[in-house]
C-alpha cells in the first residue's frame, strides 16, 4: 500500500507537489482512475496511460535527482522501470492517499532510483578485473564518477583502520591511504617518490602488493 511518510528525503522529493496546478492534479487522477477499469491488455488503458505519462513528462514535475548524485544512465533506466510499472500496476494508485505526481515521485524516488543506480554499480564493478584498472590515468575530482567518489570515501574514512597501517618499511608516512589519495589527486609516482625520498620501484612495488590485498575488500565495498 502507498503511504507518506514525511521525511527530509521525501520532501526533498514531492518538493514541486505543492505548486502542482489543481487543473493537472486532477486531469491526472481522472486518468488513472479510467485505466483503472479497464484491463491489462486493452487499448483503451493503454492509451489513458501513454496520455497520463505524456502529461506527468509536460508537467516537469518529475523528480529529479540533485546534479551532485545524479547518474544519468540509472536515471533513464529508472524512468523506463517506472513506466512500465505505471502500466502493469496503475491498480495500486489510491487517490485518497495522494496525487499521482506523489505516487509516481514516490516510486521513482525511492525504489526505482535506487534499484536501477545500484545495478549500475554492480555492472561497473563487474567490469572492474582489478582497482588498479578503474583507477588508471584517473584522476579524483568533485564530478568523479560515483563509483570513483564512493572509493576515495573508502579509503579516506578508512573503517577498519587497514589502509593507513600498512606501510612502507621505516616510513609510516608512506601508507597504503596516503598514496592512494596523492595518486588519485593527480600526483604521478615519481612525483611521490621526490616528496617522500623513496625509490620509485619500491612505491611501484609496494602499491602492487596493497592491491593485490586490498581489491576483494574494495570489490565488496563498491557494491
Amino acid at each position: 500500500m502507498f503511504v507518506l511518510t514525511f521525511s527530509v528525503e521525501i520532501m526533498e522529493c514531492l518538493q514541486n507537489d505543492n505548486v502542482l496546478s489543481e487543473e493537472l492534479d486532477e486531469q491526472l487522477k481522472q486518468l488513472a482512475l479510467t485505466a483503472q477499469r479497464h484491463p491489462l491488455l486493452s487499448d483503451i488503458r493503454r492509451r489513458t496511460l501513454t496520455k497520463l505519462i505524456s502529461a506527468i513528462l509536460h508537467s516537469k514535475k518529475l523528480w529529479v535527482p540533485r546534479q551532485s548524485q545524479l547518474n544519468e544512465e540509472a536515471y533513464d533506466e529508472a524512468k523506463q522501470d517506472l513506466w512500465l510499472y505505471v502500466y502493469e500496476e496503475i491498480e495500486k494508485y489510491n487517490a485518497e492517499l495522494g496525487s499521482v505526481i506523489v505516487w509516481v515521485n514516490m516510486l521513482l524516488c525511492r525504489r526505482f532510483y535506487r534499484e536501477a543506480k545500484a545495478k549500475f554499480i554492480d555492472r561497473q564493478v563487474n567490469k572492474v578485473a582489478d582497482i588498479d584498472s578503474l583507477l588508471s590515468n584517473y584522476v579524483f575530482t568533485e564530478n568523479s564518477s560515483s563509483l570513483i567518489n564512493t572509493l576515495w570515501e573508502y579509503i579516506e574514512l578508512d573503517p577498519e583502520e587497514i589502509f593507513k597501517k600498512e606501510h612502507i618499511e621505516n616510513h609510516p608516512e608512506a601508507n597504503f591511504q596516503a598514496l592512494m589519495k596523492l595518486q588519485m589527486s593527480g600526483f604521478s609516482r615519481r612525483d611521490i617518490s621526490l616528496e617522500w625520498k623513496i625509490k620509485t620501484s619500491t612505491l611501484n612495488s609496494f602499491y602492487s602488493r596493497c592491491l593485490k590485498k586490498f581489491n576483494l575488500k574494495f570489490k565488496k565495498y563498491l557494491r
